[in-house]
């Protein structure tokens, strides 16, 4: 029942190494990164155990300071979870990350035989690949490509254009993200939904009050706008309206968003 209810392999270990941020409808590749991470995560534990045995209790004692920190947050949070959190997702372990990579760095630095060494090896390389899967499209979660925007912007943005997102409802999944997480990409650009930088009364981004363009006095000859692609865009059909016309567009993942840029 335990584990049924925790899915301890997949949420504690593989998810929490490489979360599994991939292709809404996996194929063999995209789950390639989580079969790997799950297997660092057991040469990860079977090099802390070789070195504990090995060294025999000797020089050990930098490696059980480094693991107090990970022991008490990782407990604390699976304690939680047991009994008072009625959700608990694998990416709020991020935080224990640099914790355990101090234990591991510890165990790294007391592997001085043939097999540890060996173990150190694998780990690197299985960095290395699940560093280059991270780098894919589906690296990030589908509605959550927030790199998306910033880029096409940096690229073909001028100073002087103008930019919005369209807003959604609810206050978690505001693709404004986009925009708070890379603010150099609009610098010289008008953000012409809040001109003023919004207050920060949420821990996440979210949407400012839906404008009338057409009450707007100088619009921008051009304006990008980041539309999801599950539903139709508030401020394209405001724009259609006022004679712009789509210039540029570059979409992304189905459940995602699309950027367009509506010139006149």
């Amino acid at each position: 029942m335990l584990l049924r209810r925790l899915d301890i392999a997949n949420r504690f270990l593989v998810e929490s190494w490489a979360t599994s941020r991939v292709n809404a409808a996996p194929t063999v590749t995209d789950l390639t990164p989580g079969r790997v991470a799950l297997a660092m995560a057991v040469i990860a534990g079977l090099l802390i155990v070789l070195v504990i045995v090995a060294s025999r209790g000797r020089g050990l004692a930098r490696l059980g300071i480094a693991s107090i920190p990970l022991v008490l947050s990782v407990g604390t949070m699976w304690i939680l979870a047991l009994t008072s959190m009625p959700v608990f997702a694998s990416r709020y372990l991020s935080s224990a990350a640099p914790f355990f990579a101090m234990v591991l760095a510890e165990a790294v630095l007391l592997a001085r035989w043939r097999a540890a060494k060996v173990l150190v090896v694998l780990l690197a390389v299985g960095a290395l690949v699940l560093y280059g899967f991270q780098q894919r499209p589906f690296s990030k979660s589908p509605i959550d490509d927030y790199g998306l925007m910033p880029s096409v912007v940096r690229q073909h943005g001028r100073a002087g254009d103008g930019y919005l997102v369209d807003p959604l409802d609810g206050l978690i999944g505001s693709y404004r993200a986009a925009i708070v997480t890379d603010p150099g990409a609009y610098k010289g650009m008008a953000d012409l939904a809040a001109p003023e930088r919004l207050p920060l009364d949420y821990p996440w981004a979210h949407d400012p009050p839906a404008v009338d363009l057409a009450t707007l006095p100088n619009l921008p000859n051009r304006i990008w706008v980041g539309a999801w692609n599950q539903g139709g865009s508030l401020y394209g059909e405001q724009l259609a309206a006022l004679g712009y016309h789509v210039g540029y567009s570059k979409r992304g993942p189905a459940q995602g968003n699309t950027i367009f840029l509506w010139e006149r």
